[in-house]
């Protein structure tokens, strides 16, 4: 692990050339190496759905799984314009390349895929419109303590001989999840005589280990890890979703064979609770109609499969919705809500001078959309994507410095409307409580050779000598960061990832001044990659 060193005095990067008497030519020769700024970077932020804590924390062998899947794929790099992309304790970050530069009317849009094993997989659904960065949150799904709204069963009960053909009927069904809300469940029920193939359509055979994971639409912390959030893509356009209850099923043999296909449909029941609405405000009654979906993770796609009706069950006295599955992908019954093809761009109206980043949620028709973290430096523009296109009402919840969707009250933090209707500006006004702004000048010094890199990366701090998660603070842009979230007199440590590399401090630093110095020591081979180009 490289070591990042930070000291209290203000260093000033300068490029010096000094040649006296009979020197060589290259003694006495600093070189400040700026390297190429891939600023329009996306740095993500995994957490446990249910402790709410960062995975992996301070844990660098922590590592998730990660594919870059989507139309745009192939224009994403690492942080410094790299191939190898990787996540270490809980940290993601990529950048666009350096001839992609993203507009409302060419929008850049793909996927990051999670994969943990004992973890859901789920998705980061990713559009960038802007320049500049982003800072987005992932929650994943423990199937051994899923969060509230989440009830998760793991079964080794199916079975297919040896042609991949189940022996028996098998009833899978979950239990009902921790919710103060309306219980509620799901079942699947595989006939006997069903071939299980794999994405090839090979028959898969032996003891087939089921993962079945019901969320409700009833508990927030159910909805904030559904897979790619609720904005969503289809074939040719981008709608909004408004769930009546999210399925996710893995099978896989004992080698690992995942199974994808059936020769026969499967079955699927899933309760729906009373209280479920549409976009148009009608809650849910006997003989409702609601589409079905599956997610295609390779492509970030959702795609309808059938329209199914929702009955009331009187033995049950519960709302219910079964249909027919002839392959396995996360599966939604999702009624469709539509978008504006023009973005609404938001003018930052607020007293923060300097880069101050607070986290943001984004409801439309009182369901959570997505959560992310926003600049709100005064004169800051944003085009806000995924506006809904009829009179469905969108808001914007501002959390105060420190606060987030998982540790807050009404309290803290102040809700911004918009009114319906595409495209146009729409002013966000907004007094924000400003402690301290602070200046950071880092230098990465190579570890050979009279060389020194200043780096475009995210940066993130958190109190010294706490457990607590690290906090996205800004983007650094060549070696410069501007930014008001530091106290005065709080002493921090800060970490970053830069190419693959995670690195954390291995000092404190506590903010006394308007402005500070750090340095670091970096892998010669980085100060050669960054001169000379990939």
């Amino acid at each position: 692990m490289k070591k990042l060193l930070v000291h209290a005095s203000l260093m000033i990067s300068v490029l010096m050339m000094t040649f006296t008497g009979c020197k060589k030519p290259d003694e006495g020769l600093k070189i400040v190496f700026e390297g190429p700024a891939y600023t329009n970077q996306v740095s993500v932020q995994v957490f446990d759905a249910a402790t709410g804590k960062q995975m992996g924390l301070d844990d660098e062998n922590f590592e998730i799984e990660i594919d870059i899947t989507g139309p745009d794929a192939g224009k994403v790099v690492n942080n410094q314009g790299g191939d190898e992309i990787k996540s270490y304790g809980g940290f993601i970050s990529v950048a666009l390349n350096s001839s992609t530069v993203p507009s409302p009317q060419s929008p850049i849009k793909f996927n990051i895929i999670l994969k943990k094993s004992g973890y859901l997989t789920t998705s980061v659904a990713v559009t960038v419109v802007d320049e500049g960065a982003q800072a987005l949150q992932a929650f994943m799904v423990d199937l051994s303590n899923p969060p509230t709204g989440v009830a998760s069963l793991s079964s080794n009960a199916v079975v297919a001989d040896g042609s991949g053909v189940t022996t028996s009927q098998i009833v899978l069904e979950t239990a009902e999840p921790v919710t103060d809300a309306e219980k509620t469940k799901a079942k699947v029920t595989i006939p006997a005589g069903v071939t299980l193939m794999d994405a090839n359509m090979n028959p898969v055979s032996g003891t087939i280990t089921t993962e079945l994971t019901y969320f409700n639409n009833q508990d927030e912390e159910s909805m904030r890890a559904f897979p790619g959030g609720f904005a969503a893509e289809l074939q040719n356009e981008t709608v909004l979703f408004k769930t009546a209850g999210f399925i996710a099923m893995e099978m896989r043999s004992s080698n690992g064979t995942e199974i994808k296909n059936f020769s026969s449909p499967i079955s699927m029941t899933v309760e729906v609770p009373s209280n479920t609405t549409d976009f148009a405000g009608t809650t849910v009654f006997d003989g409702m109609k609601v589409p079905i979906w599956s997610y295609e993770p390779s492509t970030g796609v959702w795609t309808e499969e059938v329209e199914a009706t929702i009955v009331f069950n009187s033995s049950t006295q519960k709302y219910e919705c079964t249909f027919d599955m002839i392959h396995l992908s996360d599966w939604n019954l999702d009624f469709k809500g539509t978008t504006c093809t023009i973005p609404k761009k938001l003018i930052i109206k607020s007293n923060a001078t300097t880069d101050t980043y607070r986290n943001v949620a984004i409801y439309s028709g009182g369901s959570l959309i997505r959560t992310d973290k926003r600049n709100l430096k005064n004169g800051t523009e944003y085009n806000l994507v995924s506006f809904p296109a009829d009179n469905t009402s969108t808001e914007m919840r501002i959390y105060k410095k420190g606060k987030n969707i998982q540790n807050s009250t009404t309290s803290d933090y102040t809700v911004v409307n918009f009114a319906p209707g595409c495209g146009g500006d729409a002013n966000v006004d907004l007094d924000l409580t400003i402690d301290f702004e602070l200046e950071i000048d880092i230098t990465a010094n190579c570890s050979s050779g009279n060389r020194s890199v200043k780096p475009t990366m995210p940066i993130y701090a958190r109190k010294a000598n706490t457990d607590d998660n690290w906090e996205y603070v800004g983007q650094m842009v060549k070696g410069k960061l501007y930014s008001d979230h530091f106290t005065k007199g709080q002493p921090y440590e800060i970490a970053t990832l830069f190419f693959t590399l995670y690195i954390k401090s291995d000092r404190t630093f506590t903010a006394t001044e308007s402005a500070h110095s750090t340095t670091m020591t970096v892998d010669n081979l980085i100060c050669n990659l960054l001169e000379t180009g990939f």
